[in-house]
This record gives structure tokens, sequence and C-alpha cells, in this order.
């Protein structure tokens, strides 16, 4: 929803809320939020929480990228060490071998 509160004369084409209302709202709020030092520092309390909780999700984020990145690290050199094997190359071999045996055994030369 729009915050009604924060718009001038030059909007009020747009806003369905008549300006005595939007007024005396603004004022209420107004009083309601700085009615005394307490209340004031209530809501700085809120705010600081509700920062800590952005900032503590955040860092949870980054690491499980990081624990992502890691881990997809390891699959990619734990894969180029198979692939440098020599059991890689032998399977490669057997099964060139057996696809030019089917290629001959069905007419395909290559």
């Amino acid at each position: 929803m729009k915050n009604y509160l924060s718009l001038g004369t030059a909007d009020r084409g747009r806003n369905p809320e008549p300006t005595a209302y939007r007024r005396r709202r603004r004022q209420h709020s107004q009083e309601q939020l700085f009615a005394s030092g307490a209340e004031e520092a209530a809501v700085k309390r809120v705010l600081n929480a509700q920062r800590q909780r952005i900032r503590r999700l955040d860092e949870t984020y980054r690491a499980a990228e990081r624990a992502r990145n890691a881990q997809r690290q390891r699959r990619l050199r734990a894969n180029d060490e198979y692939r440098a094997s020599e059991v890689f190359r032998n399977r490669l071999r057997r099964l060139r071998k057996s696809q030019v045996s089917t290629d001959r055994k069905y007419g395909f030369t290559a």
C-alpha cells in the first residue's frame, strides 16, 4: 500500500483520502511515535533488531553459498581426477572398440 502520509498537495488528485483526514492522521502518528523518548528508543531498538536479523540472514546465506561453491569445486576436481585416471582411459578405449565393432557389424565404416 502507498504511504499517503508522505504525499503533498500535488498528489491530491490521485489520492483517495481527503486532506483534513490525512493531516489528522499524520499528526496522530507523529504524536504516537514521539510521545516520549522511551517510545523513540523502542522504535530504534526494533529497527536495530530488524537490521541485525537481516545481517544474520545475509551471513547464513553467504555461508551456504560458500559451502555450495566448495562442494562444486570438490566435485569438479574429483571429475577431473577421474578423467585423468587410467580407469577412465581404459573404459573409454573399451567403449570405442565395441562401438567400432558395432559399426562394422551394421555396415557403417569410419
